[in-house]
């Protein structure tokens, strides 16, 4: 006697949706106009609502684990191993252009600290030398005898006393 082998059902037009959708993507061929530009990338990662997404149908009906369509779901996650990133000059054009605008945002940084530095560089001169002056100030102050006023001097010179005036009372 011999067995029947199961014949798996027959597919569905959806079904067949998600099997033409899957055989574009895994050629890196897709319709759909963003995927076909992640694909270009090589950035294009097959998975559920990628294919779902392809196909034109929703994501729900090969989704979970209890879904419509088990066969489609299990190839695609049999596709999600990670691949290796492949380098095209599109990639490492666009890994250039980023570090350029790396060192460019730097050198703005680096820019903006030195105009703060040299800002800050300009006042300590002007706290320097204002410093500076009152120092001669107190200086020459210190080089005049303690007992003389400001625009007065005590005629010594000619032995005079100057009495000082007599307390008033209120």
């Amino acid at each position: 006697m011999t067995r029947n082998a199961k014949t798996p059902p027959p597919i569905d037009p959806i079904e067949q949706d998600f099997q033409d959708a899957l055989e574009r993507l895994e050629g890196g061929a897709p319709l759909d106009p963003k995927l076909a530009k992640q694909a270009k990338l090589g950035t294009l990662k097959i998975n559920v609502s990628v294919v779902a997404q392809e196909a034109g149908h929703s994501r729900t009906l090969i989704g979970h684990d209890g879904c419509k369509y088990p066969r489609i779901r299990t190839r695609i996650m049999a596709l999600k191993a990670p691949v290796a990133p492949t380098t095209n000059a599109e990639m490492v054009i666009r890994h250039l252009r980023e570090e350029n605008a790396e060192l460019r945002r730097k050198l703005g940084q680096r820019d903006t600290e030195n105009a703060a530095l040299i800002v800050r560089l300009r006042q300590l001169e002007i706290d320097t030398q204002r410093a500076l002056r009152k120092a001669e100030r107190m200086a020459n102050r210190s080089e005049k005898p303690s007992d003389q006023l400001a625009g007065a001097s005590i005629p010594s010179e000619r032995g005079e006393i100057l009495p000082f005036p007599a307390p008033q009372e209120e």
